[in-house]
């Protein structure tokens, strides 16, 4: 009712892998040998038609959501690989993994031995990674008492700047609701924070004066940090004197698929006096 152009395409998991897209035509249901297949889910993915807006398949998609039934297994990583590639046709586009379990079949599947899980873990690791690079935001939804395996799955939204939330089954309706609302400001976001060759970042792999960080996805509660320190064999030259100058410039992509970029360059005072830098941190 409040944003009837956006698009909406389901899709079920269990032994098998349903999209219904917009609910307007048959739906594409892969099984078996197909859910191993990641060349044929991502061939599959890339050919199915967009979905139209939610305003005009809002009857059809309902009728289709009150028939579906729970059955077996859980083909999660198939899905999960499926809905991103389609979500990608439109930079920006949210995907909502909701699950009461571990995936048991098809691409990700995840055992309990944990030495044979390692191919499986790097499966979310590298899928996270492009949906992050096609500028899908992925969140996982899992339900209160259930083993999912957060610590694999959960990282498809941590790369992507999605949401993780376990949820009593009553409260599901309203915590989709919720992470629907996150709207993307931003997609494909790097930003490069600059400081005077006398100081260095602290905790990076990258060293010098220059961090290069990739965001991927922002929406409006993205936050960055960042920790910096003087060189030790400069700590007397800086204290002299009375500001030191900073530069953040970022570069990100419109949800219309424009490139952009902004520079803030500051200077900041210097102060000995650590109350007052505390008290003027935020």
């Amino acid at each position: 009712q409040t944003r009837p152009q956006r698009r909406v395409a389901p899709a079920t998991f269990h032994d098998e892998v349903t999209i219904y897209g917009d609910g307007l035509s048959a739906p594409l249901t892969l099984t078996e040998d197909e859910l191993w297949d990641s060349d044929y889910l991502h061939s599959r993915a890339s050919d199915y038609p967009t979905p139209l807006c939610i305003a005009e398949s809002i009857q059809t998609l309902s009728q289709r959501v009150h028939k579906l039934e729970i059955k077996g297994t859980t083909a999660l990583g198939s899905a999960a690989l499926i809905s991103i590639v389609i979500a990608s046709k439109k930079p920006g586009s949210k995907v909502i993994i909701c699950t009461d379990g571990k995936a048991n079949t098809g691409m990700g599947f995840l055992t309990d031995v944990e030495c044979e899980d390692d191919v499986y873990k790097q499966f979310y690791t590298e899928l996270g990674e492009k949906a992050s690079l096609a500028g899908v935001i992925v969140s996982v939804l899992t339900i209160e008492g259930t083993e999912c395996r957060l610590a694999e799955i959960g990282s498809l939204a941590d790369r992507t700047g999605g949401k993780v939330n376990i949820v009593n089954p009553s409260n599901l309706a309203t915590e989709i609701q919720s992470t629907l609302e996150d709207d993307v400001i931003a997609t494909d976001v790097t930003v490069t924070f600059v400081v005077t060759e006398q100081m260095y970042f602290g905790y990076e792999e990258q060293t010098g004066n220059k961090l290069v960080k990739n965001i991927g996805n922002v929406t409006k509660d993205t936050e960055v940090t960042f920790e910096f320190g003087i060189k030790e064999s400069h700590i007397d030259t800086l204290q002299e004197q009375a500001k030191l100058p900073f530069q953040l410039q970022v570069h990100f992509r419109t949800r219309d698929n424009r490139r952009g970029c902004r520079i803030i360059s500051q200077e900041k005072h210097i102060a000995s006096n650590i109350c007052l830098v505390e008290d003027s941190v935020n």
